[in-house]
């Protein structure tokens, strides 16, 4: 009987050093990891925007102006969660040197088949 208990705390023991080694957060969280930038230009329509608000304010409240975009994003796996952070910036310019605002969206997919 004491072997046994002295065998399953030198388990518990290796695995602790072990999880210690390489972090319990790299178990369940990953860091985000950068994509891909798509930098976006068109006209302001309500269905092609992310967001109502952001559409009015932009260049007025006029449809048809001309709106640019860019969307920055990165990804990380949080346990079978495959996310997605996507960093939204909205320019006043094609240059994309007058900055409106920035907004930030996470998608999650959980895996499965996509119908």
């Amino acid at each position: 009987m004491k072997k046994v208990l002295v065998s399953a705390l030198f388990l518990a023991l290796v695995i602790l050093v072990i999880s210690l080694e390489f972090g319990f957060k790299s178990v369940y969280e990953d860091s985000w990891h950068y994509s891909k930038t798509i930098n976006y230009t068109e006209k302001s329509k309500w269905s092609t925007l992310l967001s109502a608000p952001a559409a009015a304010d932009l260049n007025g409240s006029k449809k048809g102006n001309w709106i640019q975009y860019s969307d920055k994003q990165y990804f990380r796996m949080v346990g079978t969660t495959f996310q997605t952070k996507h960093v939204i910036k909205f320019y006043k310019d094609k240059a994309h040197k007058r900055k409106i605002e920035t907004q930030t969206y996470l998608t999650n997919d959980n895996g499965g088949p996509k119908i």
